[in-house]
Protein backbone atom coordinates (compact mmCIF):
# COMPACT_ATOMS: atom_id res chain seq x y z
CA UNK A 1 0.00 0.00 0.00
CA UNK A 2 1.32 3.18 -0.69
CA UNK A 3 0.95 4.85 2.47
CA UNK A 4 2.89 2.24 4.57
CA UNK A 5 5.99 2.36 2.65
CA UNK A 6 6.26 6.77 2.41
CA UNK A 7 7.43 6.47 -1.00
CA UNK A 8 7.12 10.38 -1.44
CA UNK A 9 7.55 11.36 2.03
CA UNK A 10 3.79 12.53 3.07
CA UNK A 11 4.52 12.37 6.54
CA UNK A 12 7.03 14.93 6.14
CA UNK A 13 4.88 17.31 3.86
CA UNK A 14 2.39 20.11 5.36
CA UNK A 15 -0.66 19.16 4.99
CA UNK A 16 -2.97 21.55 3.06
CA UNK A 17 -7.03 21.64 2.91
CA UNK A 18 -8.81 21.55 -0.45
CA UNK A 19 -12.03 22.61 -0.34
CA UNK A 20 -14.50 21.89 -3.04
CA UNK A 21 -17.82 23.18 -4.32
CA UNK A 22 -20.15 20.76 -5.86
CA UNK A 23 -23.99 21.04 -6.76
CA UNK A 24 -27.23 19.16 -7.53
CA UNK A 25 -26.15 18.24 -11.23
CA UNK A 26 -22.89 17.30 -10.61
CA UNK A 27 -24.24 14.74 -7.95
CA UNK A 28 -26.72 12.94 -10.13
CA UNK A 29 -24.46 12.86 -13.57
CA UNK A 30 -21.79 10.93 -11.77
CA UNK A 31 -24.44 8.99 -9.78
CA UNK A 32 -25.75 7.88 -12.91
CA UNK A 33 -22.84 6.61 -14.53
CA UNK A 34 -20.99 5.42 -11.58
CA UNK A 35 -22.80 2.27 -9.96
CA UNK A 36 -19.90 1.11 -7.76
CA UNK A 37 -20.00 4.46 -4.92
CA UNK A 38 -22.17 7.05 -4.82
CA UNK A 39 -21.03 11.19 -4.70
CA UNK A 40 -22.51 11.55 -1.15
CA UNK A 41 -20.47 8.57 0.00
CA UNK A 42 -16.91 9.91 -1.93
CA UNK A 43 -17.88 13.77 0.12
CA UNK A 44 -18.33 11.70 3.09
CA UNK A 45 -15.00 9.33 2.98
CA UNK A 46 -12.85 12.39 1.75
CA UNK A 47 -14.48 14.80 3.88
CA UNK A 48 -12.58 12.38 7.11
CA UNK A 49 -8.58 12.28 7.80
CA UNK A 50 -5.85 13.03 5.37
CA UNK A 51 -5.20 11.84 2.01
CA UNK A 52 -2.36 11.66 -0.54
CA UNK A 53 -3.25 13.55 -3.21
CA UNK A 54 -1.65 13.41 -7.04
CA UNK A 55 -2.61 16.30 -9.10
CA UNK A 56 -2.15 16.49 -12.85
CA UNK A 57 -2.67 18.86 -15.47
CA UNK A 58 -5.75 18.55 -17.95
CA UNK A 59 -5.88 21.89 -19.73
CA UNK A 60 -5.44 25.75 -18.71
CA UNK A 61 -8.17 25.87 -16.49
CA UNK A 62 -8.97 22.09 -14.85
CA UNK A 63 -6.61 20.12 -12.85
CA UNK A 64 -7.21 16.35 -12.05
CA UNK A 65 -6.80 15.40 -8.19
CA UNK A 66 -6.60 11.43 -7.49
CA UNK A 67 -7.35 9.93 -4.34
CA UNK A 68 -6.26 6.68 -3.40
CA UNK A 69 -9.39 4.93 -1.28
CA UNK A 70 -7.85 2.27 0.40
CA UNK A 71 -11.27 1.34 2.37
CA UNK A 72 -12.67 0.55 -1.07
CA UNK A 73 -9.17 -0.67 -3.00
CA UNK A 74 -10.62 1.71 -5.44
CA UNK A 75 -9.15 5.80 -6.48
CA UNK A 76 -11.31 8.46 -7.20
CA UNK A 77 -10.26 11.00 -9.82
CA UNK A 78 -11.82 14.85 -9.15
CA UNK A 79 -11.61 17.03 -12.19
CA UNK A 80 -11.82 20.32 -10.85
CA UNK A 81 -11.77 24.01 -11.71
CA UNK A 82 -10.34 26.64 -9.59
CA UNK A 83 -12.60 30.03 -9.71
CA UNK A 84 -10.62 33.19 -9.23
CA UNK A 85 -13.00 35.28 -7.83
CA UNK A 86 -13.60 33.00 -4.72
CA UNK A 87 -10.53 30.72 -5.24
CA UNK A 88 -12.37 27.83 -4.44
CA UNK A 89 -12.43 24.65 -6.81
CA UNK A 90 -15.47 23.29 -8.24
CA UNK A 91 -16.42 19.61 -9.24
CA UNK A 92 -16.79 18.99 -12.86
CA UNK A 93 -18.72 16.07 -14.17
CA UNK A 94 -19.58 14.91 -17.72
CA UNK A 95 -20.89 11.55 -17.51
CA UNK A 96 -17.89 8.77 -18.19
CA UNK A 97 -15.46 11.56 -18.40
CA UNK A 98 -14.31 14.00 -16.18
CA UNK A 99 -14.37 13.20 -11.94
CA UNK A 100 -15.01 9.29 -11.81
CA UNK A 101 -14.35 6.11 -9.69
CA UNK A 102 -12.01 3.93 -10.69
CA UNK A 103 -12.24 0.00 -9.07
CA UNK A 104 -8.79 -0.30 -8.65
CA UNK A 105 -5.83 2.27 -8.23
CA UNK A 106 -3.95 3.58 -11.31
CA UNK A 107 -2.04 6.32 -10.30
CA UNK A 108 -0.55 9.11 -12.63
CA UNK A 109 3.03 9.34 -13.68
CA UNK A 110 5.33 11.25 -11.62
CA UNK A 111 6.83 13.33 -14.17
CA UNK A 112 3.09 15.06 -14.82
CA UNK A 113 1.94 15.22 -11.51
CA UNK A 114 2.23 17.12 -8.31
CA UNK A 115 1.99 15.49 -4.63
CA UNK A 116 0.22 16.66 -1.81
CA UNK A 117 -0.80 15.55 1.52
CA UNK A 118 -4.17 17.09 1.93
CA UNK A 119 -7.24 16.90 3.87
CA UNK A 120 -10.56 17.71 2.23
CA UNK A 121 -14.05 20.01 2.55
CA UNK A 122 -17.06 20.16 0.20
CA UNK A 123 -19.17 22.96 -0.09
CA UNK A 124 -22.35 23.84 -1.73
CA UNK A 125 -22.22 26.26 -4.83
CA UNK A 126 -23.66 29.35 -2.56
CA UNK A 127 -20.87 28.67 0.18
CA UNK A 128 -17.42 30.09 0.47
CA UNK A 129 -14.74 29.57 2.82
CA UNK A 130 -13.57 31.84 5.79
CA UNK A 131 -10.15 30.83 6.10
CA UNK A 132 -7.95 33.02 4.05
CA UNK A 133 -4.79 31.10 4.89
CA UNK A 134 -6.28 28.06 3.09
CA UNK A 135 -7.63 30.12 0.15
CA UNK A 136 -3.79 31.22 -0.17
CA UNK A 137 -2.88 27.66 -0.71
CA UNK A 138 -5.56 26.67 -3.34
CA UNK A 139 -4.47 29.53 -5.38
CA UNK A 140 -0.53 28.61 -4.98
CA UNK A 141 -1.73 24.80 -5.59
CA UNK A 142 -3.36 25.62 -8.79
CA UNK A 143 -0.59 28.16 -10.02
CA UNK A 144 2.05 25.35 -9.14
CA UNK A 145 -0.12 22.70 -10.99
CA UNK A 146 -0.88 24.99 -14.22
CA UNK A 147 3.10 24.83 -14.93
CA UNK A 148 2.74 21.14 -15.39
CA UNK A 149 2.97 19.39 -18.54
CA UNK A 150 -0.32 17.74 -19.53
CA UNK A 151 0.68 13.75 -19.60
CA UNK A 152 0.44 11.43 -22.79
CA UNK A 153 -2.99 10.00 -21.38
CA UNK A 154 -4.49 13.34 -20.36
CA UNK A 155 -4.09 14.29 -23.61
CA UNK A 156 -5.46 11.02 -24.93
CA UNK A 157 -8.57 11.26 -22.77
CA UNK A 158 -9.49 15.27 -24.32
CA UNK A 159 -8.89 14.24 -27.76
CA UNK A 160 -11.45 11.25 -26.82
CA UNK A 161 -14.16 13.82 -25.35
CA UNK A 162 -13.79 16.33 -28.20
CA UNK A 163 -14.90 13.62 -30.35
CA UNK A 164 -17.38 11.77 -28.74
CA UNK A 165 -18.86 15.44 -28.65
CA UNK A 166 -18.47 15.67 -32.31
CA UNK A 167 -20.36 12.07 -32.57
CA UNK A 168 -22.87 13.50 -29.77
CA UNK A 169 -23.45 17.00 -32.23
CA UNK A 170 -23.54 14.65 -35.30
CA UNK A 171 -26.50 12.00 -34.00
CA UNK A 172 -28.53 14.98 -33.10
CA UNK A 173 -28.20 16.63 -36.42
CA UNK A 174 -29.01 13.26 -38.17
CA UNK A 175 -31.90 12.70 -35.62
CA UNK A 176 -33.18 16.09 -36.79
CA UNK A 177 -32.62 15.79 -40.55
CA UNK A 178 -35.01 12.50 -39.86
CA UNK A 179 -38.14 14.35 -38.37
CA UNK A 180 -41.07 14.94 -40.73
CA UNK A 181 -41.98 17.79 -42.53
CA UNK A 182 -44.87 20.01 -41.03
CA UNK A 183 -47.55 21.30 -43.56
CA UNK A 184 -49.29 24.31 -43.57
CA UNK A 185 -52.72 22.78 -45.62
CA UNK A 186 -52.75 19.85 -48.29
CA UNK A 187 -50.54 19.65 -50.98
CA UNK A 188 -51.75 20.60 -54.53
CA UNK A 189 -50.69 17.78 -56.94
CA UNK A 190 -50.83 18.95 -60.70
CA UNK A 191 -49.79 17.30 -63.79
CA UNK A 192 -47.10 18.40 -66.40
CA UNK A 193 -47.18 17.47 -69.94
CA UNK A 194 -44.49 16.62 -72.32
CA UNK A 195 -43.13 19.28 -74.64
CA UNK A 196 -44.42 16.95 -77.75
CA UNK A 197 -47.79 17.05 -76.11
CA UNK A 198 -47.79 13.19 -75.74
CA UNK A 199 -48.91 12.17 -72.49
CA UNK A 200 -47.56 13.08 -68.77
CA UNK A 201 -44.43 13.93 -68.45
CA UNK A 202 -44.02 14.68 -64.73
CA UNK A 203 -46.48 15.17 -61.45
CA UNK A 204 -45.33 18.12 -59.53
CA UNK A 205 -46.55 18.36 -55.53
CA UNK A 206 -46.90 21.67 -54.52
CA UNK A 207 -47.51 22.33 -50.49
CA UNK A 208 -46.59 25.27 -47.99
CA UNK A 209 -44.12 24.16 -45.00
CA UNK A 210 -44.54 25.39 -41.71
CA UNK A 211 -41.68 27.79 -40.27
CA UNK A 212 -39.30 25.63 -38.51
CA UNK A 213 -37.83 26.63 -35.38
CA UNK A 214 -34.04 26.28 -35.77
CA UNK A 215 -33.83 26.61 -31.68
CA UNK A 216 -31.89 23.79 -30.45
CA UNK A 217 -33.71 23.75 -27.14
CA UNK A 218 -37.53 23.34 -28.96
CA UNK A 219 -37.22 19.64 -27.69
CA UNK A 220 -36.95 21.08 -23.96
CA UNK A 221 -39.54 23.49 -24.31
CA UNK A 222 -42.05 21.04 -26.59
CA UNK A 223 -41.38 18.45 -23.58
CA UNK A 224 -42.21 21.01 -20.60
CA UNK A 225 -45.49 22.11 -22.50
CA UNK A 226 -46.25 18.79 -23.01
CA UNK A 227 -45.80 16.31 -19.72
CA UNK A 228 -45.94 19.60 -17.29
CA UNK A 229 -47.61 22.43 -19.00
CA UNK A 230 -44.97 24.71 -18.65
CA UNK A 231 -44.91 27.52 -21.34
CA UNK A 232 -41.62 28.65 -21.60
CA UNK A 233 -39.40 30.07 -24.50
CA UNK A 234 -35.48 29.47 -24.59
CA UNK A 235 -33.16 32.03 -26.81
CA UNK A 236 -30.54 30.63 -28.95
CA UNK A 237 -28.35 30.71 -25.83
CA UNK A 238 -30.79 28.43 -23.96
CA UNK A 239 -31.84 31.56 -21.75
CA UNK A 240 -35.27 31.38 -20.29
CA UNK A 241 -37.33 33.06 -17.66
CA UNK A 242 -39.11 30.52 -15.57
CA UNK A 243 -40.58 30.30 -12.10
CA UNK A 244 -38.31 28.78 -9.45
CA UNK A 245 -40.77 26.19 -8.54
CA UNK A 246 -40.90 25.40 -12.28
CA UNK A 247 -37.14 25.50 -12.30
CA UNK A 248 -36.51 22.95 -9.62
CA UNK A 249 -39.42 20.60 -10.06
CA UNK A 250 -40.04 20.81 -13.74
CA UNK A 251 -36.99 21.84 -15.83
CA UNK A 252 -34.36 19.61 -13.59
CA UNK A 253 -37.02 16.50 -13.41
CA UNK A 254 -37.25 16.23 -17.06
CA UNK A 255 -33.65 16.96 -18.29
CA UNK A 256 -32.23 14.39 -15.85
CA UNK A 257 -35.51 11.80 -17.38
CA UNK A 258 -35.78 12.75 -20.85
CA UNK A 259 -32.87 14.45 -22.03
CA UNK A 260 -29.33 13.55 -20.23
CA UNK A 261 -27.16 13.25 -22.43
CA UNK A 262 -28.14 16.35 -24.46
CA UNK A 263 -29.00 19.09 -21.94
CA UNK A 264 -27.15 20.29 -19.22
CA UNK A 265 -28.90 23.88 -16.52
CA UNK A 266 -26.43 25.72 -15.31
CA UNK A 267 -25.90 25.66 -11.45
CA UNK A 268 -25.89 29.63 -11.24
CA UNK A 269 -29.57 31.22 -11.79
CA UNK A 270 -30.41 34.43 -12.41
CA UNK A 271 -32.84 36.33 -10.86
CA UNK A 272 -35.04 39.44 -12.07
CA UNK A 273 -36.72 41.66 -9.14
CA UNK A 274 -39.02 44.17 -9.46
CA UNK A 275 -39.04 46.98 -6.88
CA UNK A 276 -42.11 49.34 -6.91
CA UNK A 277 -42.46 52.36 -4.59
CA UNK A 278 -44.78 52.42 -1.23
CA UNK A 279 -47.95 53.38 -1.92
CA UNK A 280 -49.68 56.66 0.23
CA UNK A 281 -52.09 54.09 2.10
CA UNK A 282 -48.64 51.57 2.91
CA UNK A 283 -47.04 54.53 4.16
CA UNK A 284 -50.04 55.83 6.30
CA UNK A 285 -49.97 52.11 7.74
CA UNK A 286 -46.46 52.25 8.55
CA UNK A 287 -47.32 54.69 10.82
CA UNK A 288 -50.00 53.29 12.71
CA UNK A 289 -48.31 52.26 15.37
CA UNK A 290 -46.84 56.18 16.16
CA UNK A 291 -50.63 57.58 15.98
CA UNK A 292 -52.88 55.31 16.76
CA UNK A 293 -55.88 53.17 15.10
CA UNK A 294 -56.86 53.95 11.41
CA UNK A 295 -60.02 53.50 9.73
CA UNK A 296 -60.76 54.45 6.12
CA UNK A 297 -63.90 55.40 5.46
CA UNK A 298 -64.16 56.48 1.77
CA UNK A 299 -62.11 58.85 0.72
CA UNK A 300 -61.10 60.20 4.18
CA UNK A 301 -58.62 58.45 6.46
CA UNK A 302 -60.25 58.64 10.30
CA UNK A 303 -57.43 58.68 13.21
CA UNK A 304 -58.46 57.41 16.89
CA UNK A 305 -56.61 57.93 20.34
CA UNK A 306 -53.82 60.32 18.32
CA UNK A 307 -51.08 61.19 20.46
CA UNK A 308 -49.27 64.64 18.78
Amino acid sequence: MIGQEDLFNFSQQEVKTIVIRYGATARSRFDSSNKLISFDKIVETLSKGEWECFITKRNESEIQISVPMADSAGQVDLVVEYNEVNHLFEVKVHFNQKTRYRASVSLPNQDFCLIQKARFAFVDLQSGWPNFSDLAAMNDLFSKASELEVSPDIAGETQLEIWNEYVEAQSQLIDRLHEPFLLIDEPQISAEKARSGDGVYRYKVECRLRPQNHNEYEPLREKLSEALSIDSEFDSEGTSLMKLDDIYRGLDSVIRREFPDRYERDENIGCILRIRPFTKAEKIQETKSHLGTFAQRGVYIVIHDAKV
